[in-house]
């Protein structure tokens, strides 16, 4: 049989299209593609135009069955993510505490948090924390290190929750002193935990610098003799020392940007005491006792400041309330007094301590510029051992009897009202108003003396057994 072509061989063709069957075949109802298909393929006619008519749209056909069942599928996803994305959104409710220094547990309450505690992304302003335990309505997360004041939030499915309130981040705290039945006698604390100092005979003064904790102290070089040195992050360097020095004894220090400043004294073979600072381990002499304005006299260096670059001492010589500035000396009483703390604010000189009045009586003292201002009546010992000015507002801290007292702006405050003995020697201020104190309280007949820290007119309990005297907070 010819074929030539659907529309010359007309005979062929029905009324519809649908060509002749003169053997009755009948094809099956549910796939005329199959059966056309295949009789074609077995009549030869792979050169006749229905031929690739039918080729064409079995493939077609094939093409949009996959496409639908594409279509299903991503239907079917984007439904899936749909009913994900439309969970219930979690919610901060409320946390506690509402402040700590890093490291400090916060439990945050609010709903439909994930019981995976991997599940929720915990911020503190901006800053990841560690995410410790969480059901559905609370969160126990750590404060991380670096974190600062601000708004916590918890992020789930790529849904943020935002706190209504700010966390706020308290400054790191840390003392100085003996911790009495530890493994090393002298040690610091940061934030109530104890780090051992050894290797040393003495520890004067603590200050941090990110994360450094720079230390005073005094070391052995021989069996009669004692040298200055500075401890950084346990690694001590020697401060350099007279010829004649015996012993020395650094108790104060201030870091200025990447300069380490101490000031203290040193005692010579002879006994005889004189002051001094020392800039990154050089030293420089305030009271030379060689000299004729000093001969016969002993000086001390308690404290120091820098500002800008002027460097600030107070400390007495012959008993003789004293401060330097770069090395020049400025008297300020002639009676029997001494500086124990300076300060600099606004180009003001501020140093506090105390002056023996004519009854005989310690006087809580302190100048400014050279001007004195008493904060105790006179009628009984007194002193203060810091003074810190914010903002024009002026803060000391030191004892009225044996009663701890903070004051600011003059008016007076008892820090301890318990049956023992209290007494105040170290304060720090943070950059938010707060004002810490160390308190020595006792002795009592089972610890001896006690730390116990004042923030705010709220006393904590005593860390027994301690003696701490040198005070800072991390920056």
């Amino acid at each position: 049989m010819r074929v030539a072509g659907l529309a010359a061989d007309s005979a062929t063709r029905g009324t519809m299209g649908t060509p002749k069957n003169p053997n009755n075949e009948q094809p099956p109802t549910n796939n005329y593609f199959t059966y056309f298909r295949t009789k074609i393929s077995t009549t030869n006619m792979s050169n006749h135009p229905i031929s690739a008519f039918i080729e064409k749209y079995t493939k077609r056909l094939q093409i949009n069955l996959l496409a639908c069942l594409c279509f299903s599928i991503v239907i079917f996803l984007l439904s899936s993510c749909s009913k994900e994305n439309h969970a219930p959104s979690a919610t901060i409710t409320s946390f506690t505490p509402s402040n700590g220094v890093t490291g400090t547990t916060v439990l945050i309450t609010g709903s439909n948090f994930s019981v995976t505690p991997g599940n929720n992304l915990v911020k503190f302003n901006g800053t990841t924390a560690t995410v410790i335990a969480s059901t559905g309505s609370s969160i126990t997360a750590i404060v991380p290190v670096g974190s600062t004041n601000g708004t916590i939030t918890v992020t789930l499915n790529g849904v943020t929750a935002t706190s209504s309130s700010s966390f706020i981040v308290d400054p790191d705290l840390y003392l100085l002193g003996v911790n009495k039945g530890g493994a090393s006698y002298y040690a610091y604390w940061k934030n109530g935990n104890p780090f051992n100092i050894t290797g040393v005979n003495g520890a004067g003064a603590i200050a941090v610098s990110g994360p450094d904790v720079y230390i005073t102290s005094s070391v052995s070089i021989s069996s009669n003799k004692d040298q200055g040195a500075i401890s950084k992050n346990g690694n001590i360097t020697l401060l350099d020392a007279g010829a004649t020095t015996q012993f020395a004894g650094p108790s104060a220090i201030f870091i200025s940007g990447s300069d380490v400043f101490a000031a203290g004294w040193e005692q010579t073979a002879k006994g005889e005491f004189f002051a001094k600072y020392w800039k990154n381990g050089k030293g420089v002499v305030l009271s030379d006792t060689t000299s004729t304005s000093y001969s016969g006299k002993s000086g001390f260096a308690t404290d120091i400041f820098v500002s800008g670059t002027d460097v600030y001492v107070g400390g007495n010589v012959n008993n003789n309330a004293v401060f330097w500035k770069n090395g020049v000396l400025t008297t300020l009483s002639t009676n029997n007094s001494g500086v124990n703390s300076i300060v600099v604010s606004n180009g003001d000189v501020y140093a506090a301590g105390e002056e023996v009045n004519a009854s005989n009586i310690r006087v809580a003292k302190y100048w400014k510029n050279g001007v004195a201002v008493s904060l105790s009546d006179g009628t009984t010992d007194s002193y203060l051992s810091a003074i810190r000015v914010v903002n024009n507002d002026i803060y000391a801290t030191g004892g009225v009897n044996t009663v701890a007292t903070y004051w600011k702006n003059g008016a007076p405050s008892s820090l301890y009202s318990g049956p023992f003995n209290s007494s105040s020697f170290a304060m720090a201020l943070s950059t938010t108003g707060d004002v810490y104190i160390a308190l020595l309280i006792g002795p009592d007949s089972s610890n001896g003396y006690s730390t116990a820290l004042w923030k705010n007119g709220i006393l904590t309990n005593p860390f027994l057994g301690t003696n701490t005297w040198s005070m800072c907070l991390g920056q």
